[in-house]
């Protein structure tokens, strides 16, 4: 949901889901909450996270990210995830550069409810918690049912 980069193309999916459910029909999905603090600090744009991983054939590679840059008035953000490995002595980085749209819970509330859903419930985290009592900046999981 967060690669379609307009709001047109939001709700366009969103009507599409809705012309393929049943009355009464349950949609679930899940999107990342908006970090704030993470959309103003430029310090993200130096590369961050640092996972390391093994694959299953021995090869130790490291997995980071990157903000390339941002438009803030059409809720853009330019990222590259980046890996760095070893393979036979030789080093290796490949960036994989990518755009999402990041939207509110308010926008996505509006958003269902225009286009024919009623809210059962959000949710902060996969354990269930309600939104707000999850870890910050925690998911966004929507439940709504397509009106009867």
């Amino acid at each position: 949901f967060q690669h379609l980069l307009t709001p047109q193309a939001q709700e366009d999916t969103v009507q599409h889901i809705k012309d393929y459910l049943m009355p009464g029909g349950i949609f679930v999905f899940d999107i990342f909450n908006p970090n704030i603090k993470m959309l103003a600090d430029d310090k993200f744009k130096q590369e961050f996270g640092a996972e390391q991983y093994v694959t299953k054939s021995g090869i130790r590679f490291v997995r980071k990210d990157r903000i390339d840059h941002r438009d803030y008035f059409n809720q853009l953000q330019f990222a590259e995830e980046i890996f760095e490995f070893e393979l036979n002595g030789k080093p290796y980085k490949i960036v994989d550069k990518y755009t999402t749209r990041y939207s509110f819970k308010n926008e996505i509330e509006l958003l269902l409810k225009y286009t024919g859903f009623q809210l059962l419930t959000i949710y902060g985290d996969f354990h269930k918690k309600e939104f707000g009592q999850a870890e910050y900046p925690g998911d966004l999981i929507f439940v709504a049912q397509k009106s009867r």
